[in-house]
């Protein structure tokens, strides 16, 4: 979609153009599918329950659905995903465990497809998810519009399940046979004479007229789970051939860039090429004209220039507000014992950065666990006979996870690749800003001790906060030498007391006290241990809450 006045490109978020200043009078909005083919437009003749809608994903969430009960517990991963035309938003399930729709990021133009009321059945795990996933509604089929290629995706749920010939013959001949029994036994009952043979031939008949029905019903099942096969493919394949630019969606976002500035009016990061603000429609990029005023007493007119105001360097900024909130140092630290002590270092770091890329790959286990009992039979002598096994329950499980990494290129243009853990990659897009604490403890290069302090998603302001280095577990010989000086005191004390030789009973007493003054040594060890680390979780946590409590402020202009 184009700029009414000046006909230069316009985004999905422009208010103004950011060329000529014009404010836009109306809304931009992506094409859906059935404006541009005229077969879809009238989809509704065949799949009468179709529902097709195409935006621009403005989040997702991977969350599991779980089914539970005697023989089963099985967790199935989906996605839950917002889409936005720029009129209507729709919210819905997609599938997971799939290469392709695992692959679908925030930004994506996709097209989703449900040829039936389609919907998921199982209860969404976890009180996070459900305190965000709304609907069971679940797409099948998935269009994803790309300038680089079309790619699509349809559940097996449609394919048609295969005749089954052999499954209605013998069906139908059990369903004979119970009529004929039943026949049977009420000619007997009236006493009404049949010879076998006739009796034969009217089960054959009955048999054979069952049969046909069964065939032709399964037949008639078949073609018509086939034609609806075919026609949501062939529907899907129009789908496919709607192109991005006729779909209006090759300015969905922007490409925010290194040498972008602050709107000084409206804080929002602009393009520096922009002679106005796309959101407030200032004009700080562009110089000053002169304008005329006449002074109605002199007759005289005054030429009056409007002082221009200046921009600021997107870069700048992020350095003069996000710097506070970084950290990174090392300082030495002295880990003590009862006995002895550790040299090394703590080291802190704040990682603040934007997602520019997510690779995900679902991981999915599956087995049976079955409870078998097993019964042995004896003969009289009390010699084993023989052995009956049987499975008593059995349940099957699945598990699902996801697996990856995120890019995150920080505020120096720096790129890292990092696993946050299995919950935070499902609900982390690309382009969304992080900040990530880093705690570890440094003993030299076999003996280092890491934790994720925290990770907090600042665009949807998402926090996790499970490890922490106070939780550092590192207790040197100390705890061998207590055991062995219990052990050593417990048992010369019996050994001494049974044998009467009180006089030496001082020496396991003295070990004892011994283990006693360890103990009181190890309790102000770990106070003095926790003092240090915990000083250094309070810095990291002082910058957390620097980004806390500026996110709202950072976030127009982070972009």
């Amino acid at each position: 979609m184009l700029c009414s006045k000046c006909e230069s490109a316009r985004y999905l978020s422009d208010s103004y153009c950011p060329q000529c200043g014009d404010q836009h009078q109306t809304k931009m909005t992506i094409n859906q599918c059935r404006d541009i083919d005229s077969e879809i437009a009238k989809i509704h003749e065949k799949l009468p329950n179709a529902e097709v809608f195409t935006g621009v994903m403005t989040d997702t969430h991977r969350y599991k659905r779980i089914l539970r009960n005697k023989s089963n517990n099985k967790e199935v991963g989906c996605w839950w995903v917002t889409l936005d035309d720029g009129e209507n938003k729709r919210q819905l399930t997609l599938s997971s465990e799939d290469d392709f729709l695992d692959s679908l990021n925030k930004g994506d133009i996709i097209t989703v497809f449900r040829p039936t009321p389609a919907t998921k059945t199982y209860k969404v795990l976890g009180k996070d998810s459900k305190e965000i996933v709304t609907n069971d509604d679940w797409a099948p089929a998935v269009v994803l519009h790309n300038d680089k290629g079309q790619r699509s995706s349809l559940d097996p749920i449609y394919d048609p399940t295969p005749r089954n010939i052999s499954s209605s013959i013998f069906s139908t001949l059990l369903g004979s046979a119970i009529l004929m029994g039943l026949f049977f036994w009420f000619i007997d009952s009236q006493r009404i004479y049949m010879t076998m043979d006739s009796f034969l031939v009217i089960g054959a008949v009955l048999w054979g007229i069952l049969a046909t029905l069964s065939i032709r019903k399964d037949k008639a099942r078949f073609e018509e789970e086939t034609e609806l096969h075919s026609t949501i493919k062939h529907y899907l394949k129009r789908m496919l051939g709607c192109q991005t630019n006729e779909l209006q969606a090759t300015h969905i976002k922007r490409i925010y860039q290194s040498n972008d500035c602050i709107c000084p009016d409206c804080d929002t990061r602009i393009p520096s090429s922009s002679s106005y603000c796309f959101k407030c429609g200032s004009s700080s990029n562009v110089a000053p004209e002169p304008t005329t005023e006449a002074n109605c007493d002199s007759g005289e007119s005054t030429e009056v220039t409007v002082q221009q105001k200046s921009t600021i360097s997107a870069q700048e900024r992020l350095i003069e507000k996000v710097s506070p909130a970084l950290y990174s140092e090392a300082t030495d630290y002295t880990h003590k014992y009862a006995i002895g002590s550790a040299t090394g270092t703590l080291n802190g770091h704040v990682l603040f950065g934007t997602v520019i890329d997510r690779d995900l790959t679902s991981n999915i286990n599956s087995w049976t666990e079955e409870q078998i009992e097993t019964t042995t039979y004896k003969n009289g002598y009390g010699h084993t006979t023989r052995t009956e096994s049987r499975v008593v329950s059995s349940v099957n499980h699945r598990r699902s996870n996801i697996n990856g990494y995120l890019v995150i290129r920080t505020l120096n243009g720096k790129e890292y690749p990092y696993n946050p853990g299995s919950t935070q990659l499902g609900s982390t897009d690309v382009g969304d800003h992080v900040m990530i604490g880093f705690a570890e403890a440094n003993f030299g290069d076999q003996d280092k001790t890491s934790f994720q302090q925290y990770y907090f998603n600042l665009t949807k302001d998402d926090l996790w906060q499970k490890e922490c280095i106070t939780q550092l577990d590192k207790t040197g010989a100390t705890k061998a030498v207590n055991l062995l000086l219990l052990a050593a005191a417990g048992g010369l004390y019996f050994y001494f007391s049974a044998n009467y030789m009180q006089e030496l009973l001082v020496i396991p007493y003295a070990l004892l006290g011994v283990f006693g003054v360890l103990c009181v040594k190890a309790i102000a060890a770990g106070s003095a241990n926790n003092k240090a680390r915990k000083a250094l979780a309070d810095i990291l946590h002082d910058k957390l809450n620097i980004a806390r409590n500026e996110r709202e402020n950072w976030l127009s202009w982070l972009g």
